[in-house]
């Protein structure tokens, strides 16, 4: 049996303000495009969410 048998990584989640709402996302990365103005969550190479900057007022990275 291995000391590290059973455990599973936590999901990173980020939590995006908007003036819209609060939205909760599952990506494992998170990418700034500042030349386009768009914020992009990734897993993998799938497209998550993407968000304008201009959008988002505030923006928190939950372990």
């Amino acid at each position: 049996m291995l000391i590290y048998d059973g455990v599973k990584p936590i999901p990173i989640t980020y939590h995006v303000v908007t003036d819209d709402g609060v939205f909760i996302v599952e990506a494992k990365r998170c990418e700034i495009a500042q030349d386009d103005g768009i914020i992009l969550f990734l897993d993998g190479d799938s497209v998550q969410a993407m968000f304008r900057l201009d959008d988002v007022k505030a923006l928190w990275r939950v372990v």
